[in-house]
């Protein structure tokens, strides 16, 4: 572990965890709003993006973001309406049904793939072992 000039091991590490931290929030939240479109695709069937925002309860920018996103995975199709050309549709492809069924928590299910076993078990003590000497 190399640390960067002018901080020390205590800053460096704490540094770490405040990015790991954020890493964490903000996948954990964008995979609960991920899954929550696979679910409601895959429960109600196609349906505009304008309802899938009412149904989310976001602001539209959020839900393009969102949309965008699960477009470039292959879990959704967009198109225009045939009969309003300016609505667009959402459709779960089969990619996304699949995601859905195989993975009910699709994104937090990986986050930790590139550690093994053994590391997982480790990671898991230091954390364990730094969060109860906190509490106290």
């Amino acid at each position: 572990m190399e640390i960067p000039e002018g901080l020390t091991e205590t800053q460096y590490l704490t540094r770490l965890m405040h990015r790991c931290g954020h890493v964490l929030y903000h996948q954990s939240r964008a995979g609960q709003q991920q899954d929550a479109v696979l679910r409601i695709l895959h429960d109600n069937g196609p349906m505009t993006q304008k309802a899938l925002q009412e149904r989310l309860a976001i602001q539209p920018g959020s839900v393009s973001e969102l949309v965008t996103k699960l477009e470039n995975k292959a879990l959704i199709t967009r198109r225009k309406d045939t009969e309003d050309r300016r609505r667009v549709v959402l459709t779960l492809t089969e990619k996304g049904a699949s995601a859905k069924r195989d993975h009910p928590a699709y994104p937090e299910e990986h986050l930790f793939d590139t550690l093994s076993d053994e590391e997982r078990r480790a990671l898991t003590g230091i954390l364990q072992k730094l969060l109860d000497a906190w509490k106290r």
